[in-house]
């Protein structure tokens, strides 16, 4: 019994040794070292090395001020050491130029206002304890100061993209100005009533980028305009329909002084005509020759892909019913090039009625792919049936090829020139509304023509402007994620890109699964740790059984 009991006590040291060990290591090394392991797939809690970079190097002091409740309802008690930890790395990688303040406003009417006044204002949130519900009022939001600018975010709902949300601001407000980007819109109106609305719209599109704490300011183009408009750091055109001559030569120019451009273009024009709901063609052209001579060909066919498609509502006499659309092409986390930052993490993008972007090699320009539609996919000749009831199998065996295809490219280099006579004429006087006619004025007068471009220019083409609509980023919230990441990696660069896409993850299931095996997987995440645990506990306790048997059949019990 005295050498059980002496076992049991060695046990026992053994273990309050290593957990003073582990006390230790983890002390020195995240309290002195600041090193933390993480093994989460998306690696979630590593600061990156470009927010380490940032942080280092900024030469002007910058605050936060955490308002944070004190008492916080159980959702919120389990982010807050998360959110003082990663802020505690902030500040210190920053090398004393940024500085943490936490603040509890409890009743403190002055603060309350002052957070107030800084944009962090105090929640009510719906709070569930012993089977009770109520409301409780907290703060739970962060405002930072640089010089006389500031920016907020009003309340941390997730941790998951807290880098992003912190680092981003403080970019904006380390900034001289915000970029500038030129908007233009110039879709094909399908609708054949008149005075109907236009079929796409755009709204969407414009306040994600302008909208309270937006990163950039955007200035709309006007189909009246000529030229583009001074002082863009990048454009980003959604159709080209109205495009004059002129403009096209102001973009050209641009992009050959090292400027910035996103461009949508619908290759399918959909004429919504009675007897002809079904119908489509390729659309009309409109900057696309342009296009060629920077690399990139729209090849005219309709892509079909039944392996990943979107859902739409099919109306009936009772109720619309949702169906597979395989005209909706839907990129997978497969078809993102994973080696450029805007895309590689990326999930879903909802691509409808698009078709191949091909490459044309060009001297001094470089060709990426950054979304592609699924092996299964396969080309459509026009006139196009766009029906959604119709035998895609057969479909199928019918085409020339199958995928994948490049439905979103980026170039990237020196461009040559579209225009290789020079800026075209000005166009004819347009009279004004009182009758008079107004002078032509060159908008190119003193212009020195670009041949071959002074500086590199990027490119970003997408084979549907539709996916940058309103009814697409409603139905696919991807859609604008993808918007935002290629507009920040044309005009602030890749890195803010890692942060923005970090905490987006889907893992479905694989699609064509019956109901009993959904239910089979769904009882098997719910029950398969903790029997996986259980049956750990028990061979281990089996193992101990046994060494503690052979212990006392070798020395007998004594």
């Amino acid at each position: 019994m005295d050498n059980r009991t002496k076992r049991k006590g060695n046990s026992l040291a053994e273990i309050f040794i290593v957990l003073a060990i582990v006390v230790v290591v983890n002390f020195l090394g995240y309290r002195l070292l600041r090193y933390r392991a993480d093994f989460t797939e998306n690696r979630m809690y590593t600061v990156s090395q470009q927010t380490k970079d940032f942080l280092t190097n900024l030469d002007a002091p910058l605050s936060i001020d955490f308002y944070m409740t004190t008492e916080l309802p159980p959702q919120l008690a389990s982010m807050r050491t998360e959110v003082r930890d990663r802020l505690s790395e902030f500040e210190n990688l920053s090398r004393g130029n940024l500085t943490v303040h936490y603040i509890d406003p409890r009743d403190d009417e002055e603060l309350k206002q002052k957070a107030q006044d800084e944009g962090v204002p105090e929640v009510e949130l719906q709070v569930l304890e012993k089977d009770q519900q109520s409301s409780r009022k907290v703060f739970f939001g962060m405002s930072m100061a640089h010089l006389d600018r500031s920016e907020s975010i009003p309340f941390v709902i997730s941790t998951e993209s807290l880098e992003y949300d912190v680092v981003s601001r403080l970019v904006r407000l380390t900034r001289e100005k915000k970029p500038v980007i030129g908007v233009f819109e110039g879709t094909f109106n399908t609708n054949q009533q008149p005075g109907q609305p236009q079929e796409q719209t755009y709204n969407t599109l414009r306040q994600l980028l302008t909208q309270e704490g937006g990163q950039y300011e955007v200035k709309r183009i006007g189909a009246e305009e000529q030229v583009l408009p001074e002082g863009l750091d990048g454009i980003f055109l959604v159709g080209a329909f109205g495009l004059s001559d002129t403009m096209k030569y102001s973009i050209d120019q641009f992009l050959l002084d090292g400027g910035r451009a996103v461009i949508a273009i619908d290759p399918i024009m959909m004429l919504n005509q009675q007897g002809m709901e079904n119908q489509a063609y390729p659309s009309l052209p409109t900057i696309e020759d342009q296009l060629e001579k920077y690399g990139v060909k729209f090849n005219k066919k309709l892509i079909a892909d039944p392996v990943s498609c979107g859902i739409v509502q099919v109306p009936t006499n009772f109720f619309p019913i949702p169906m597979q659309y395989p005209l909706y092409t839907q990129i997978t986390p497969e078809g993102f090039n994973h080696d450029v930052p805007a895309v590689s993490k990326l999930e879903s993008l909802l691509m409808p009625m698009t078709c191949p972007l091909e490459e044309v090699p060009t001297d001094g320009v470089s060709f990426d792919w950054l979304a592609q539609t699924t092996p299964g996919s396969f080309l459509m000749n026009s006139p196009f049936d766009v029906g959604i009831q119709q035998d895609w199998e057969y479909k199928a065996t019918e085409s020339e090829s199958t995928g994948p295809y490049t439905v979103v490219a980026m170039l990237r280099g020196k461009f040559t020139t579209a225009f290789p006579d020079g800026a075209p004429a000005p166009g004819e006087p347009r009279p004004n509304e009182d009758g008079t006619i107004d002078p032509v004025v060159d908008p190119f007068a003193g212009h020195t023509h670009e041949a071959v471009g002074s500086a590199d220019g990027n490119l970003i083409v997408l084979a549907s402007a539709r996916a940058m609509t309103d009814r697409m980023f409603q139905q696919a919230q991807t859609n604008a994620l993808f918007a935002a990441n290629i507009v920040d990696t044309q005009l602030m660069g890749d890195w803010l890109l890692e942060l923005r896409s970090a905490p987006v993850t889907s893992r479905p299931l694989r699609a064509g699964l019956s109901d009993s095996e959904k239910s089979t997987w769904k009882w098997l995440n719910l029950a398969g740790v903790p029997v996986l645990l259980v049956l750990l506990g028990l061979l281990l306790g089996v193992i101990r059984r046994a060494g503690r048997r052979a212990i006392e059949a070798r020395y007998g019990g004594a």
